[in-house]
């Protein structure tokens, strides 16, 4: 069963540890346009809190029709792109330290 339940202080720590590890803004996850960051929150956000799609959507200015999509290219580029998946791993470190 999906969580409908947003856990923000979860969404913050990611938030930070993406920020830190990507090099980017806050604000580039929070804002209305589509970035690679954003892509990257909403993945680790289903993945790990299993969240509803429309739970995703709303806190981050996504369709939720959407959000498939953007866990199957995620899914991709973790297979194909060299480096990314250590990304991925180092974000899930940062986020087990806070």
């Amino acid at each position: 069963m999906k969580t409908i339940a947003f856990d923000a202080e979860y969404a913050n720590k990611l938030e930070l540890a993406i920020s830190s590890e990507f090099g980017c803004n806050r604000s580039e996850i929070l804002s209305l346009r589509d970035s690679f960051v954003k892509k990257v929150t909403v993945f680790i956000l289903f993945k790990t809190k299993d969240y509803d799609t429309r739970v995703l959507g709303a806190n981050y200015q996504i369709s939720w029709l959407y959000i498939p999509t953007v866990i199957k290219e995620i899914e991709y580029m973790l297979k194909v792109v060299p480096g990314f998946e250590i990304k991925i791993k180092n974000v899930y470190q940062l986020i087990s330290e806070k």
